[in-house]
């Protein structure tokens, strides 16, 4: 059965050189006595969880982005639609209003099937 690494071997120069997170987790945990294998895995337990509800928090945040841009593109379809209705009524004077203002009012009733 072959061993599959959980951590590879990392360029620790590399990384710290360009974040310095190495070098301030050393010193944290040297100076919060975290010497013990048990001591670090449970801050990288913890730090585990912590990534995983933020990642399920993005993954949400995401699908609501998501859902908000196709029921952008929807109204958007609509009104498109409206303005076209608004803009044939004006131009034939197939107008139920007195007032050539109330033709957008008309329109958007009828679009969403409500009553002015």
């Amino acid at each position: 059965m072959t061993k599959v690494a959980r951590y590879a071997e990392r360029d620790i120069i590399a990384i710290d050189r360009e974040t310095g997170l190495y070098s301030a987790h050393v010193h944290a945990m040297t100076a919060e006595g975290l010497h013990e294998k048990s001591d670090i895995a449970a801050e990288l337990a913890f730090r585990d969880a912590r990534i995983a509800e933020l990642e399920r928090a993005f993954k949400e945040v995401n699908e609501a982005r998501h859902q908000t841009i196709s029921k952008y593109f929807s109204l958007r379809i609509a009104i498109e639609a409206l303005a076209t209705e608004w803009k044939r009524r004006s131009d034939t004077g197939d107008c139920p209003c007195e007032n050539p203002e109330e033709i957008y009012a008309i329109c958007a009733a009828e679009l969403l099937e409500v009553k002015p």
